[in-house]
C-alpha cells in the first residue's frame, strides 16, 4: 500500500491537469464537449430482464442496512432502548426508500421525488454510503478511511444516486479483495473542481483490463456473482454529474479510481 500511496499528489496533479487541459479545449471549439473516451453502446435488453437488475442494484444498498442491524440485533450488540429504537428508525428509513424506489422505478409519478436541483456535501454522501457496508467490512476485516482538507465538498444533484454510487465501489472492494485490509477515499477541491481518489489494497487486475471494468455488462477474469453493472453504473453516475472517471489497476497492487465532479466554489 505505501508504494501506491507515493503517487498520490501525481494521481492529483494529473488530474486537475486533464480537468484544466479539456476547458481549454472546450472553450477553442465554442463551448462544445471534445468526444473522449468512448464505451460501446448499451445493447437493447428484454425489459423484464433489464428491470430485474436494476432493482437489483437499487435495492442491495438499504437491503444490506437491514440485515446488518438484524445480525447486531440478534448478537446482542444493543442493550438500551435508546439504541433499539434508533435501529429500528433506521430500518424503517431504508424500507420506506425501498418503497420510493419501486415507485420510481415503475413510474408510478404519485411516488417520485424530485432528483435534481438537490444542494449536499459530497464527504456526507461517501459516510452515508460507508455506513451501509460497515458490518460486512468489519467482518472481513477491512478498515475504510475517509481524507479531506475540506470540512465539506458542496455539489448539486441527485444526492441519493450519488450515495449508490460510493456504495456500489465499496462493496465491489470488498467482493474483489477476498482478504482483510484497506481502502482509502481521498477528497481534494480546487476552486470549483472536487477530486476524489479512491483506492483500495486488493488483488487488483491486469493493467489493460481496469478500463473495461467500467462497460456494459463487463465482468474480469476474477469475476464473482452479478450482472457487471456496478461499475457501469457508477460511471453513468459521474458522468450525469458533469465529471469524469478513470480506473487504473495492476495485479497484486489493488484498485484506483480517479474522478472530477463539479462543486461549488
Amino acid at each position: 500500500m505505501k508504494k501506491t500511496d507515493r503517487t498520490y499528489p501525481e494521481r492529483l496533479n494529473a488530474l486537475r491537469e486533464k480537468v484544466a487541459d479539456s476547458r481549454k479545449k472546450k472553450k477553442r471549439h465554442g463551448g462544445q464537449k471534445e468526444s473522449g473516451e468512448t464505451f460501446p453502446p448499451k445493447p437493447p435488453e428484454d425489459d423484464i430482464v433489464w428491470l430485474k437488475r436494476l432493482l437489483s442494484h437499487n435495492f442491495r444498498m438499504p437491503m444490506a442496512v437491514i440485515a446488518g442491524y438484524g445480525d447486531l440485533l440478534r448478537e446482542g450488540s444493543f442493550t438500551s432502548r435508546e439504541e433499539c429504537l434508533m435501529v429500528i428508525g433506521r430500518v424503517c428509513k431504508n424500507i420506506d426508500y425501498m418503497d420510493t424506489m419501486l415507485k420510481v422505478l415503475l413510474n408510478d409519478d404519485s411516488g417520485r421525488v424530485p432528483s435534481e436541483g438537490e444542494t449536499f456535501d459530497l464527504l456526507g454522501c461517501i459516510r452515508v454510503g460507508m455506513e451501509y457496508v460497515n458490518t460486512i467490512a468489519r467482518r472481513q476485516g477491512v478498515k475504510i478511511q475517509v481524507n479531506s482538507a475540506q470540512p465539506a465538498v458542496t455539489m448539486h444533484g441527485d444526492r441519493i444516486r450519488l450515495i449508490r454510487a460510493f456504495f456500489n465501489l465499496i462493496e465491489n472492494s470488498l467482493k474483489y479483495m477476498k482478504r482483510a485490509g484497506i481502502i482509502h477515499i481521498t477528497v481534494d477541491k480546487q476552486e470549483d473542481t472536487a477530486y476524489v481518489i479512491y483506492r483500495d489494497n486488493g488483488e487488483g487486475v491486469e493493467a489493460r483490463e481496469a478500463p473495461r471494468l467500467m462497460e456494459w455488462r463487463y465482468q474480469g477474469a476474477n469475476q464473482e456473482s452479478g450482472y457487471g453493472l456496478g461499475m457501469y453504473l457508477v460511471r453513468e453516475t459521474v458522468e450525469e454529474f458533469g465529471g469524469t472517471i478513470e480506473v487504473r489497476s495492476r495485479e497484486d497492487e489493488g484498485m484506483g479510481i480517479y474522478m472530477t465532479f463539479p462543486c461549488d466554489r
